[in-house]
């Protein structure tokens, strides 16, 4: 038994229109596209309706070329290359190059026969593939199946498939707008975070057992003290006196600028990156080593494992790093063979492409948000968890409202895209 509606039959698409494929004048001929008959590219091919050309070709041209004027109503198919299964509407009176099958309708209507094509886009270029370049030919085309239904029906359905797709563009348009309005949103609250604004009502709740001027001054006085027995520990392993005054080497942070930057609130203080951490390029990969000098194979951070927000550690590449580099950067902080990182316990990790190298900033998250400010995780997550689910829940009523004029509740198909771990989890989403 036939799973066709009643009057639909299946055919090919040599039987519903008339196939051609138009030409490309000689362009060594300047005359010949100085003429008034738009002339389309497959390139120019997609908009359902096209009506304007990037060029124009004279009669004459027609005339010493294959090129042909295709009525209006005509239905265009790219054939070569890169853009098989592009797909428009003539709606002029136009020729196109030899890339195109022009299609003129016969049983069907040029929307449906659009729409038809427009369908089976994946098809055409699966069709295509296996060459040095990807091509399917009007032999393809002519024989290339199709169910045709009854005209009066064909009508009805691109009405139907018209309103359909105005609703799924119009759902489309608002989650943008929401995406926008949620980029908006985080850049306020990440500067109401940082300005002491979120915080204000449990500040006034919590006394804090230190200022952050404290907290700064501690971090600086351990930071020297570590940098201190590093270089005593040098010294002894050289088997040196440490000079007179070698203290005075120690490289001393870059005091902030706050000119011009917000009041904060009690308590707080302002302070650069380089106070918070010690931030120095690492090692670059393909440097030269002295055959005489021993390294071995190491997990490798590299720029692009650094994402907006988190760490992409699902590729992972090596490097070949000699002890003592390895020592340097790895100190028992930071385990790069782990392919999973706790954003609460992980180091943070700072790229910059200076030389294809990445980073490291040796502190911890915990010492970042205490120091730039004191901020409660759970409040971030909890806030974004909000505006999150207010755009899934826009997200849901459009696909519902879709489904419901469809009849089909499979139609949910918008995907809101959410990426980057939250500050409070492993989870992955917008915050």
């Amino acid at each position: 038994m036939s799973d066709f509606p009643i009057g639909w039959i299946e055919t090919t698409l040599e039987d519903v229109a008339i196939w051609s494929s138009g030409g490309t004048p000689s362009r060594s001929n300047p005359t010949y596209y100085s003429g008034t008959i738009p002339w389309f590219k497959t390139g120019e091919l997609g908009p359902r309706i096209l009506s304007t050309a990037e060029e124009h070709i004279s009669d004459e041209a027609v005339g010493a070329s294959s090129a042909k004027v295709f009525p209006k109503g005509s239905v265009a198919l790219a054939m070569y290359g890169a853009t098989i299964g592009r797909t428009s509407i003539l709606g002029i009176d136009a020729a196109t190059n030899q890339a195109c099958a022009v299609g003129r309708p016969d049983a069907t209507y040029s929307d449906f026969l659009y729409y038809f094509l427009v369908s089976q886009e994946k098809g055409f270029v699966d069709a295509g593939k296996g060459g040095a370049q990807p091509n399917i030919s009007q032999g393809i085309v002519k024989a290339w199946p199709i169910s045709l239904p009854p005209r009066a029906e064909q009508t009805r359905i691109v009405a139907k498939l018209e309103e359909l797709l105005s609703d799924l563009d119009a759902g489309v348009a608002e989650l943008k707008v929401a995406q926008k309005k949620l980029a908006r949103y985080r850049q306020s609250l990440l500067k109401a975070a940082v300005e002491g604004a979120l915080t204000a009502a449990w500040r006034a709740q919590h006394t804090p057992t230190e200022t952050g001027a404290q907290l700064l001054q501690r971090i600086l006085t351990e930071r020297r003290a570590r940098w201190e027995t590093k270089h005593l520990a040098k010294f002894k392993a050289q088997g040196k006196t440490p000079p007179k005054d070698w203290q005075k080497n120690y490289p001393e942070p870059v005091q902030p600028d706050s000119t011009g930057l917000p009041k904060l609130p009690r308590g707080w203080v302002w302070a650069s990156l380089d106070m918070l951490g010690e931030i120095a390029s690492g090692v670059a990969k393909g440097t030269k080593l002295d055959a005489d000098i021993e390294v071995r194979e190491v997990p490798y951070l590299r720029v692009a494992n650094v994402q907006r927000g988190f760490l992409d550690l699902s590729e992972i590449k090596t490097i070949y790093a000699t002890e003592r580099d390895i020592a340097e950067w790895s100190d028992g902080r930071l385990d790069l063979s782990a392919r999973s990182v706790d954003p609460l316990a992980a180091r943070v990790i700072v790229a910059r492409a200076f030389g294809g190298f990445a980073a490291v900033e040796r502190m911890t998250w915990p010492e970042f948000m205490a120091a730039c400010p004191l901020l409660s995780e759970e409040r971030v997550g909890t806030r974004a968890g909000d505006v999150g689910a207010g755009l899934a829940a826009r997200q849901q009523a459009v696909e519902r409202r879709t489904a419901r004029r469809t009849g089909d509740d499979r139609v949910g198909s918008l995907e809101y895209q959410r990426s980057g771990p939250s500050p409070n989890s492993g989870m992955t989403e917008n915050w």
